[in-house]
């Protein structure tokens, strides 16, 4: 008989792998918990120092106000925009909102702009555009008007009135209508722009400009109310023409019924023969 031999027999290898067991660090998870609760409460901590620094800081005197510059003020008083602003020393400059002290004080007619702004730590400034009436507009009531065209102000006792007064337009196609009612109204004030600096017809010699859609632009002169026709156009032409020869018509006017000038390179002057009598 052969020998026959013995071995063991080999255990197969399983395929599926052991699971890990996971194992939680309870340390680091409590580690971590604590630097959470220690961030929230230091951000708590400086937070509630900026509110409360921020308090002592509007508190404070060394932000107090002491100096206010108000630049060119030419017809108002300084103590009346600062009353209407609301703004005195001693105020804390973080209190002041420049943009509301100066919508405040914008509310004054002759108001065009105010322009606000702090200088820490203790100097308020205050820019002033004010408005410049260049004639007297003839509506519901009497306006004065800017060279923008806005009417700003409307004539109480004790206002000037030395200015020229603009007619022609209505109160209710001013409303209905204000495009071309605006457009009428600049059209005037574009004549009494090239009226100024002239020696011998300037806005002086003007009591009344009368606007209309149709015949354009009727100056009446001062003194002697003698309608002048300037028409829609054109307007430094026709001055420099009138210049020439209103020296020598301005001692006759009470005999004049009107003057042309919506005639080419001429002045045409009529006389009104009921007052040459």
């Amino acid at each position: 008989m052969r020998d026959a031999s013995f071995s063991k027999p080999v255990k197969k290898q399983s395929n599926r792998r052991k699971k890990r067991k996971s194992v939680f660090s309870w340390k680091a998870g409590v580690r971590f918990g604590l630097a959470i609760v220690a961030y929230l409460v230091s951000f708590a901590v400086v937070g509630s120092g900026v509110f409360f620094g921020g308090k002592e800081i509007m508190k404070s005197e060394i932000f107090c106000l002491e100096n206010i510059h108000i630049e060119n003020n030419r017809r108002l008083a300084g103590e009346q925009l600062l009353a209407l602003g609301e703004v005195m020393p001693g105020m804390n400059l973080f209190e002041i909102d420049p943009d509301e002290v100066g919508l405040r004080i914008e509310q004054l007619p002759w108001v065009r702009s105010a322009r606000v702004e702090r200088q820490f730590p203790h100097d308020l400034r205050i820019h002033i555009e004010e408005r410049t009436a260049k004639a007297i507009v003839k509506l519901d009531h009497f306006y004065y008007v800017d060279s923008f065209g806005e009417l700003f102000k409307v004539l109480e006792a004790g206002d000037s009135l030395d200015y020229p007064v603009i007619s022609g337009i209505e109160r209710s196609r001013f409303l209905s209508d204000p495009e071309n009612s605006k457009r009428l109204l600049m059209k005037a004030l574009a004549l009494l722009q090239a009226m100024e600096g002239r020696d011998s017809f300037g806005p002086g010699d003007v009591s009344e400009i009368h606007v209309g859609e149709q015949d354009g632009i009727y100056v009446f002169s001062c003194p002697g109310g003698i309608p002048i026709r300037f028409g829609k156009d054109d307007f430094a032409g026709k001055l420099d023409r009138l210049e020439k020869v209103y020296p020598q018509i301005k001692p006759r006017l009470s005999y004049l019924k009107h003057v042309d000038l919506n005639v080419l390179d001429r002045v045409v002057v009529k006389f009104d023969p009921r007052r040459m009598r």
